[in-house]
């Protein structure tokens, strides 16, 4: 894709090619920029993996707030409170992980538009060399 995508950024009006040093710097400019959007993608994996981490252990200490709540009810008022205030924190985390859900699929909807973009230009450009090159 990298090759394809340097070959359509050939010059239009030049009548000369492209030299192995354009190309070379084409291809590591496409590289960087697929390198930084990998690694972004991967860090908002690793946050996401970090927020169900952390939910899950919200659950599990739900679950054995719930549990303990049953064998002590001289306690019961106090593990209510407890409870209550983990389902609020649950909930919160929740929500936040949702948002999260939500920005990142717009950070990759905006990602796949932008790359998209660049695809149909450098298609455009490609085609308009095409047709210089057949009108000479």
């Amino acid at each position: 894709l990298a090759i394809g995508f340097a070959l359509l950024c050939l010059p239009i009006s030049s009548t000369s090619l492209i030299t192995v040093e354009e190309l070379q710097e084409i291809l590591l400019t496409w590289e960087l920029g697929s390198r930084i959007s990998r690694e972004g993608l991967a860090q908002s994996r690793d946050e996401v993996t970090g927020l169900k981490a952390e939910l899950t252990a919200y659950e599990l200490t739900e679950k054995m707030l719930r549990e303990e709540s049953r064998g002590l009810k001289a306690d019961s008022t106090k593990l209510t409170l407890d409870l209550t205030s983990m389902t609020k924190r649950k909930n919160n985390l929740e929500t936040s992980f949702d948002d999260y859900k939500g920005q990142i699929r717009s950070e990759v909807a905006a990602l796949v538009l932008r790359y998209r973009i660049y695809i149909a230009i450098s298609l455009a450009v490609g085609a308009a060399g095409l047709l210089v090159a057949i009108l000479k």
